[in-house]
């Protein structure tokens, strides 16, 4: 289990399905740890953008952004995103996804990515 400090934003192993037929869902699984509290809510304030790539061309095929409120159980210690991309746009080939993760109160950003294949 990785250890974490208390003030440097963290993630966990960000998990995909390494193969995803045409027309399916890309199923995303990851955390995020520690971050910086709003003064009012103690809640996070935190922007998360989705982007997946086509592998070698860097061409940007699905590129979407939320935020944490609309995350119900999110937390400063913790963020858990569990998500189901539709990939019905992507042709075969490979790709690689890319969250960009940033807490707005600390000004700091992880980005995570991992490759996945459309069959």
């Amino acid at each position: 289990v990785p250890q974490f400090d208390e003030v440097t934003l963290g993630a966990s192993s960000l998990v995909v399905a390494d193969r995803v037929s045409p027309g399916g869902e890309l199923g995303v699984s990851v955390q995020f740890y520690n971050f910086g509290p709003k003064e009012k809510t103690f809640k996070p304030d935190v922007e998360i953008q989705y982007e997946i790539v086509k592998s070698g061309r860097g061409e940007k095929m699905i590129d979407f952004t939320e935020a944490a409120v609309s995350i119900p159980e999110a937390s400063c210690s913790q963020v858990t995103i569990r998500k189901r991309i539709p990939v019905t746009r992507l042709a075969r080939g490979q790709y690689e996804l890319r969250l960009s993760v940033t807490d707005k109160i600390r000004h700091q950003t992880i980005i995570p990515s991992a490759r996945f294949t459309v069959l």
